[in-house]
């Protein structure tokens, strides 16, 4: 390398320090993540124009010039394309292994600031969701518990009864949201690491049960639960983890099946796992929603459409779950045959994690 290039490629590894800095010292947008790496790399190459691809977005968005150019793809986690070019006129420098170790360092710190954009992102949509679903129950709360403190002697024994009813509801709808969030953080920090128990399958479905009664019988919804010979008796799992898996199907069931109708659980042996299945009638889920709908945040476009609160966190908690015992979920919904949901869980402690 000559002395020149020498002093440039140590320059720009300065350069690319100070870049971290900026880059990763404040939780970046998107945007700003793009023009500045655009920015950085033609400097640091001397080039005549950079740019940077992110999926569908380019910037900036002018065209560069057809000579001399050099790209390398930004290692981004997960689902999604970007890369960074750099480009010179016809004639110009051609880049060199030099440039070549620039930008890939550059696209490095590149992925680690969209990677924190990106998660910035999705915690302000969880925020702004939160305050959304937790503001109605609160209210709710609120106005029953006044109701029963400043008139309850004057109620009805009916009225008394609902009042009691609609608190418990909203307090029910608050617990839900907020052990949901818990059980997903634990996940996404430590990952699924199960306390393995064997785990009495009937009476975990009984308390699962229990604990919708009282939203489903108040829309006459039965919730029934149906066995066989094979039906086993006992699963392996964490208990408080299989049951957080379960109760998102049970109330998925629930939430999405029309009034006056029943949700069916079912559990059967399937190759040494416990298979549960949720069955509800009533509206399928779009074909083009069927596989996202298990990713975290994910919410179909019935649910939008509908109106009904949460926010994507369910199902994606109940997949990690189960995929963490070594277990699997899927789905099947089409026309009048209503929507199935299953997750499975092994009869015996997996090898090497007892």
């Amino acid at each position: 390398m000559s002395e020149d290039r020498t002093a440039s490629y140590v320059d720009g590894l300065r350069r690319l320090t100070a870049l971290s800095a900026g880059l990763l010292g404040t939780p970046p947008d998107v945007a700003g993540v793009l023009a500045t790496v655009a920015a950085t790399a033609s400097d640091l190459c001397a080039a005549d124009h950079a740019e940077v691809v992110l999926d569908d977005v380019v910037v900036p968005g002018d065209p560069g010039p057809d000579g001399p150019c050099l790209t390398v793809p930004v290692p981004l986690e997960g689902a999604g394309r970007a890369e960074i070019t750099v480009a010179n006129a016809p004639g110009g420098r051609t880049f060199d292994d030099h440039d070549t170790a620039l930008l890939t360092d550059l696209a490095a710190y590149a992925a680690v600031a969209l990677g924190w954009a990106a998660e910035a992102v999705r915690r302000s949509e969880l925020t702004d969701a939160a305050r959304h679903d937790l503001r109605s129950p609160l209210a709710a709360a609120k106005g029953y518990a006044q109701l029963l403190r400043q008139q309850g002697a004057e109620l009805e024994p009916e009225q008394t009864e609902r009042s009691w009813i609609g608190l418990l509801e909203s307090l029910d709808r608050i617990s839900g949201f907020i052990g949901r969030v818990l059980i997903d953080e634990r996940i996404a920090v430590t990952g699924v690491r199960p306390a393995w128990t064997e785990v009495a399958v009937r009476p975990l479905l009984d308390r699962i049960l229990g604990d919708h009664d009282l939203a489903a019988t108040r829309r006459g919804i039965r919730i029934q639960i149906v066995g066989g010979p094979d039906a086993p008796d006992t699963c392996a799992a964490e208990p408080e983890l299989i049951r957080e898996a379960l109760d998102n199907l049970v109330g998925n069931a629930v939430t999405y099946t029309a009034d006056d109708t029943t949700v069916t659980v079912r559990v059967v042996r399937s190759r040494g796992f416990a298979r549960f299945e949720v069955h509800n009638p009533g509206e399928p889920i779009p074909a083009s929603d069927q596989d996202r709908i298990f990713e975290r945040y994910a919410r179909s476009a019935s649910s939008d459409h509908r109106g009904v609160p949460g926010l994507g966190l369910g199902l994606s908690i109940t997949r990690r779950i189960a995929i963490g015992h070594g277990g699997s979920v899927g789905v099947s919904s089409r026309g009048e045959d209503g929507t199935t949901f299953w997750a499975t869980f092994p009869l015996t402690a997996r090898s090497g994690d007892a």
